[in-house]
Parts: C-alpha cells; sequence; structure tokens
C-alpha cells in the first residue's frame, strides 16, 4: 500500500462525506450557504488529493496497477456524483440540464469500459492530457456551481456565467471521450 493509493483511499471515502453535506442542502433553512460552502471546501480538498496522489506515485516511482484503476474510478466517482446530486437540487434548473448530466456519466463509462478492456489485453491505458484537462475543468465546473448556489442564484449575470463554465465543461467532456475512442481503436488494431 503506497503512499499515493493510501491518497487515493483517503480521497474515496472522502467523497461519500461530501456527498453526505450536499444531501443536506435545503434541509437547514437560511443555513444552505454555509452548507454549500462547507461542500465546496471538501470538494476542494478533494481535488487537491487527486493532483498529490499522482505527484507522489510519479516521484517515488510507486506507480502501481491499483492506483492506475483505483485513481480515476475515485474521480469519477465524485465527479459523476455530484452532478448527479445536483439534478434534485432547484438551484441548478436553470444551469445545469439533465441531458449535460447523462452526457458525463456516459463518458466516464465508455472510457472505463475502454480502458478496462485494454488493460484485459495487457495494454496499459492510462490517462492522456485530454482526460487530465478535462478532470481539471470539471471540478471548476462543480466549484463554479457551488459557489453560484450558495451565493450567487439572484443574479442573472452569474447564471449565465456558470452556464457558459458548464458549457465548457462538457465540451471538454466530449472532446476527451472521443480522445480516449480514437486512441483504443488504434492501440487495439495494432494489438
Amino acid at each position: 500500500m503506497t503512499l499515493a493509493n493510501k491518497i487515493t483511499i483517503g480521497r474515496f471515502f472522502l467523497s461519500f462525506v461530501y456527498f453526505g453535506v450536499v444531501l443536506a442542502v435545503g434541509h437547514v433553512g437560511a443555513w444552505d450557504w454555509l452548507v454549500w460552502d462547507i461542500a465546496t471546501a471538501l470538494f476542494l480538498v478533494i481535488a487537491i488529493t487527486d493532483a498529490l496522489d499522482g505527484y507522489y506515485a510519479r516521484k517515488y516511482k510507486e506507480v502501481t496497477n491499483v492506483g492506475r484503476i483505483a485513481d480515476p474510478l475515485a474521480d469519477k466517482i465524485v465527479i459523476c456524483g455530484a452532478f448527479i446530486l445536483f439534478l434534485g437540487i432547484p438551484a441548478f434548473a436553470r444551469v445545469l440540464p439533465a441531458w449535460m448530466v447523462v452526457i458525463v456519466v456516459l463518458r466516464e463509462f465508455v472510457v472505463s469500459g475502454l480502458r478496462s478492456f485494454a488493460e484485459a489485453q495487457g495494454i496499459a491505458f492510462g490517462a492522456n492530457l485530454w482526460g487530465k484537462i478535462k478532470m481539471v475543468i470539471q471540478c471548476g465546473a462543480v466549484v463554479t456551481a457551488q459557489v453560484y448556489a450558495a451565493h450567487f442564484t439572484r443574479w442573472e449575470w452569474s447564471r449565465w456565467f456558470t452556464v457558459v463554465v458548464m458549457a465548457i465543461m462538457l465540451a471538454a467532456t466530449v472532446i476527451s471521450g472521443v480522445t480516449y475512442v480514437v486512441e483504443a481503436r488504434r492501440v487495439l488494431r495494432g494489438r
């Protein structure tokens, strides 16, 4: 059990704490803004630990099969979980349509399937640059949405800003998914 893997497992469990906080929104009355701020702080810790586990794995040359599977799985759980939970919160109805969430979740399933299939064939199929860019943009979108819900729902400009951030996130998600499909096709054909 390497340091990077311990961080990944910690991130996995912290995701469920984060989900619990998001589920508390709407149940604390006038204090919803504080619940969103706590959720945002937790999410930022999760995002930072995502960067840390990769850093430590490379620094100590401890890239493991467990880490290559667990790290993207933890990422998918927190991102998909956040967006799915947002669907049940009225503040997001005007900035995050359900079809966007379906595309995000679909992309994650497709890439996970491709990665699993390639790995089963003995082909290392890790994250590419677009996958990393997509993750950073998705994390930014989650934070933007939460700050919007906590503090800025009254202003139309903030709604449009959040809508633009969600559109950028969706574009990065789709581009990343396409690059993985193209790469998987190339690698598997060469095999």
